[in-house]
């Protein structure tokens, strides 16, 4: 009797996933979900007198937290891209898919950092995403 493959390991087996990758992108989803809870707690605006400095969320409500969210969200799409076990060509087409991503993510940072200081902490997640190649 010949066995089917399995729908989950299609032809080509399992997707190989080195060390780093899996330590890069997981220390990008690790970020990630820090900066969300800092923007939670993290004090970062001081008040005019100079005395009380309060945090993201307490300055522009929970609103922003969806905004803070984005790069983790993003980061959370290419770990699951990287650790999918598809055949050969659907596993180049997620590889391709968390490529553009990861880079969308460091170029975002980088620009956010050229505008805003805010970009500083997500450049890490991003050298981390791309790193994770």
């Amino acid at each position: 009797m010949h066995a089917e493959p399995s729908p989950q390991l299609a032809p080509g087996g399992p997707a190989r996933v080195t060390t780093g990758t899996r330590i890069l992108s997981a220390a990008a989803v690790a970020w990630g979900a820090l900066l969300l809870f800092l923007a939670v707690v993290f004090p970062v605006e001081t008040d005019e007198n100079g005395n009380n400095q309060y945090s993201l969320v307490h300055v522009n409500g929970y609103g922003v937290l969806w905004l803070a969210g984005l790069p983790l969200a993003a980061a959370m799409v290419v770990w699951l891209l990287l650790h999918a076990r598809v055949g050969p060509a659907a596993r180049r087409r997620a590889r391709g898919v968390a490529w553009i991503l990861s880079v969308s993510v460091l170029a975002a940072a980088v620009a956010g950092f050229v505008t805003f200081i805010i970009g500083l902490y997500v450049v890490p997640m991003g050298m981390a995403l791309v790193g994770a190649w």
